[in-house]
């Protein structure tokens, strides 16, 4: 198939990743034309047919490729992808609050579909899910016991650092610390 757009009906923008492909051509005509020979093309040659998402687009509606929704001069990520991410959190959160979650595969899976979005233009949705992700890491809520620790912890400090002092202090003579030195 390669070869047949490339070679023989000579389109210059031809791209295919697996089983999607993406042809950009100048006129809805040409398009008619060359879908239609492509067609013809899988069906006689490689037994294949295309499937019924096949289609042709103004490039002003972007391309969808590869996860991607690919415009002119940037690529943004795909709904479904956001629709599943978030999907994806809400389970991990549900599961983080049962104690069952198993940190290392939502790692991988945050991983993974990280660097997916770091081809599109994606900063803000990035950002947002990782604060989601920290707060399931490494929560939100501090306990009342915690406070309570701080507490007694900063009085037991003081305490001590005032009964060390003490001694200190009572050996020092104050009237001979205040004179200055002439």
């Amino acid at each position: 198939l390669d070869r047949y757009v490339k070679e023989v009906l000579k389109v210059k923008y031809y791209v295919r990743y697996m089983d999607d492909m993406v042809i950009l051509l100048s006129t809805k005509e040409k398009c008619r034309i060359v879908m239609g020979k492509i067609k013809k093309f899988l069906i006689n040659e490689l037994k294949l047919e295309l499937n019924n998402k096949s289609r042709y687009y103004p490039s002003e509606m972007g391309v969808n490729f590869c996860g991607y929704r690919i415009y002119d001069g940037y690529r943004l990520i795909r709904n479904g992808s956001k629709r599943k991410i978030k999907k994806r959190i809400k389970k991990w959160k549900k599961d983080n609050n049962m104690g069952c979650l198993d940190r290392k595969k939502m790692m991988i899976s945050f991983n993974s579909w990280s660097s997916h979005i770091r081809h599109a233009n994606s900063y803000h949705i990035y950002q947002k899910i990782y604060r989601e992700i920290e707060n399931i890491m490494f929560g939100r809520s501090i306990k009342f016991l915690s406070f309570v620790w701080a507490i007694l912890l900063t009085g037991v400090f003081a305490l001590t650092v005032n009964f060390l002092m003490h001694f200190k202090m009572k050996k020092t003579d104050m009237i001979e610390s205040l004179k200055s030195v002439e």
